[in-house]
């Protein structure tokens, strides 16, 4: 009797762990489950915040050609704000219409790239430009919003500082071919794809194409917006970065990253 008692005694243990088991999974698939349809809701909510401050922003420069960004803009009383505008969005960059000129010898220097400053409230300030092509030859010379930037010689890639940063102001606009270009020491071949990015005293960039292949690139401005879903346990931020063309007025590019906080 001893030894079926132990038995008995034994799997009565095995079936109470076994029950344990499945009840603690039970439990675990339901807690993550709420977290999960919490989380999705958290980051529909962050995201829609984040949609609106991009629509704002577009809005505002549809109205009269500027807009000036935007701290904790209430969407949802309690429940979701944007934030939106860095210094990289208000540089509205006109590549659309680029030309090769002479630059101290036949089609090299590509011209013509238009520079505005799309807040009207305050200037933007340019630390660095990286400038990328391919073909041969080195960059030697950036002049920019009329003034002369930079000269030298420097490769494909190489990240350029501006010494010293040099600001430009608010409504501030310069659009000839005179007052904007990039200058290199062979001639620019008619296939050439040259690829510029701006880099601003606020930590952000701006990256355009200045002439692709024949063509050249857009007339369009940045816009970087996060929402924040803000009520609730567990705050969440959605962040979106778009760039809309003024000329053919259409959003070219949206790119989405998600942060919960």
């Amino acid at each position: 009797m001893t030894g079926k008692n132990g038995i008995a005694l034994i799997t009565a243990v095995i079936l109470i762990l076994a029950m344990s088991i499945m009840v603690l999974g039970i439990v675990s698939f339901a807690s993550n489950g709420i977290y999960l349809n919490t989380a999705r809701g958290a980051t529909e909510t962050a995201f829609a915040a984040a949609q609106a401050g991009v629509y704002a922003a577009i809005v505002d420069y549809q109205v009269d050609s500027k807009w000036n960004g935007a701290t904790n803009v209430s969407v949802i009383t309690g429940v979701s704000t944007y934030s939106c505008g860095k210094a990289a969005n208000y540089l509205l960059l006109d590549a659309s219409r680029p030309q090769f000129a002479a630059g101290g010898g036949t089609n090299r220097q590509v011209q013509r790239i238009g520079h505005t400053n799309i807040n009207s409230a305050s200037g933007i300030t340019f630390t660095k430009i990286k400038v990328e092509w391919n073909f041969a030859g080195n960059l030697t010379q950036i002049y920019l919003c009329n003034l002369s930037r930079w000269t030298g010689t420097a490769a494909s890639g190489t990240t350029i500082t501006f010494s010293p940063s040099w600001s430009l102001a608010a409504n501030g606009s310069f659009t000839s071919a005179a007052q904007n270009y990039f200058r290199f020491s062979v001639q620019i071949p008619v296939n050439a794809v040259i690829v510029a990015t701006y880099y601003f005293s606020d930590g952000s960039s701006r990256k355009a194409i200045l002439y692709n292949a024949g063509r050249g690139g857009n007339n369009e401005f940045s816009i970087i917006s996060t929402g924040n879903r803000i009520s609730g346990t567990n705050p969440w931020k959605e962040s979106i970065e778009a760039t809309y063309d003024v000329g053919v007025g259409h959003i070219t590019s949206w790119n989405n990253s998600q942060n919960n906080i």
